[in-house]
């Protein structure tokens, strides 16, 4: 496309070049991705969320599979700092939050096993003390 070309965007209003817009769209890609988030944002359960929609991506991921962790490698060989954030706010939300992934990780550490190994129970032990541990600690503080 021209760049000299200028399309107004039929929401901000704004004259922008015609690279901001999707093929022959009449809204600019950011008003476009905003209108998209709000859209997500508004729905109660997430296309994903639903058995066709996990089934759906599931199906898409198999088929897909040695392209997206190709992208994920060569993803993070290019951002080692961004990964290293990432990894940082995933371990803290599955902390807090006290995910079964997240004990059951702490637990095989402990115990020189793998994480597939502790089983299920011990897991659900292992976060009710956890949770206990946490209560004890906050009356102290």
């Amino acid at each position: 496309m021209n760049e000299d070309v200028q399309k107004t965007c039929r929401t901000c209003k704004g004259a922008k070049p015609a690279t901001a817009y999707r093929r022959t769209r009449s809204e600019c890609q950011a008003c476009e991705n905003q209108r998209r988030r709000a859209w997500y944002a508004a729905q109660p359960v997430k296309p994903h969320q639903t058995a066709e929609g996990a089934a759906y991506y599931r199906a898409w991921y198999e088929a897909n599979a040695e392209a997206v962790k190709a992208r994920a490698v060569a993803w993070t060989a290019a951002n080692p700092g961004k990964r290293r954030d990432v990894c940082k706010k995933n371990m803290a939300r599955q902390r807090d939050k006290l995910s079964a992934a997240y004990v059951r990780r702490m637990l095989a550490a402990s115990v020189n096993l793998k994480a597939k190994d502790i089983p299920d129970a011990l897991v659900e032990a292992q976060r009710e003390l956890l949770k206990l541990k946490r209560a004890i600690n906050e009356k102290r503080g």
